[in-house]
């Protein structure tokens, strides 16, 4: 039973066999005019095949970011440091919220943010282009033009803004104090004492620093003499156009009117309500 069986079995594997051949030679027509079709069409795929962009040779550009001052100047971490072959456009004015998110600037070929030593390397710019070169923090900004061939530009030192003829500088509105200074530490910086100047521009004209004066305190370091700290706090208006305000310490508790108090914290939500935060 067991031969039987297993002639069985090797004459069904020879019958499929066959059937398998007779198929084959059946549709040897039908399978050599898809080959011909094939190899018809094969052209034409390869014709319409997306052909691959040829690359932009790049370079990298990189250096250290400086603060203003002309002696032993600090470096500068988290400055957003980019290039562009556009014009950046100008910085918005007044009270509100510029912030500098980790996506791409308008129109930047590369961009970066300064290390905990002010150093910076822009990887992949294209090269042959004529670029200017952005550094940013907030509303300080200055821009420098740099020409970048085929070799890496290297080394480079980039100081933020001494006054205004140079670069941005943000709005700012100081009511000196007796006990602080803090328009001192503006100097300190490096920012120049032509920017120093009263509420209208009276002395120093277009001057970024505008000084009030606060409960009598001697007044550094400009000759100029401001208006009160009253004109500033008093007038929501004078104080909405100011990117920042300063309040150093009086030297003393001195008690403000109601109005006053209110256009503070006016001044001081109007960020988030720029930004749509609700709640404000």
């Amino acid at each position: 039973m067991c031969g039987k069986g297993i002639t069985f079995a090797m004459m069904a594997l020879l019958c499929s066999f066959r059937r398998l051949d007779t198929f084959i030679c059946n549709d040897s027509k039908r399978i050599k005019s898809a080959i011909a079709a094939l190899l018809f069409i094969s052209p034409f795929l390869a014709t319409f095949a997306p052909a691959q962009a040829p690359s932009t040779p790049t370079t990298t550009i990189s250096g250290t970011v400086f603060d203003a001052r002309a002696t032993n100047p600090l470096p500068l971490p988290n400055v957003l440091v980019y290039v562009t072959t556009a014009t950046p456009d100008p910085l918005p004015s007044g009270v509100q919220c510029l912030t500098i998110s980790n996506s791409t600037p308008p129109n930047a070929a590369s961009f970066v943010y300064t290390g905990p030593d002010g150093t910076f390397s822009l990887l992949e710019v294209p090269q042959n282009t004529s670029y200017t070169l952005v550094i940013q923090a907030g509303k300080w900004r200055r821009q420098f033009p740099v020409d970048v061939a085929a070799d890496a530009v290297s080394g480079l030192t980039l100081q933020m803004p001494a006054d205004h003829t140079q670069g941005d500088i943000p709005m700012i509105a100081i009511a000196t104090g007796s006990a602080d200074s803090l328009e001192c530490v503006l100097r300190e910086m490096g920012i120049a004492d032509s920017e120093f100047t009263d509420d209208n521009g009276g002395t120093n004209p277009n001057g970024r620093i505008h000084l009030y004066q606060g409960n009598g305190a001697v007044l550094l370091p400009s000759p100029v003499v401001p208006p009160t700290e009253n004109a500033l706090i008093n007038n929501a208006s004078t104080l909405s156009q100011y990117d920042m305000v300063m309040f150093p310490c009086l030297g003393g508790a001195v008690k403000q009117t109601t109005a006053a108090m209110s256009n503070l914290v006016s001044y001081a939500v109007a960020p988030l309500v720029w930004t749509g935060i609700s709640g404000f």
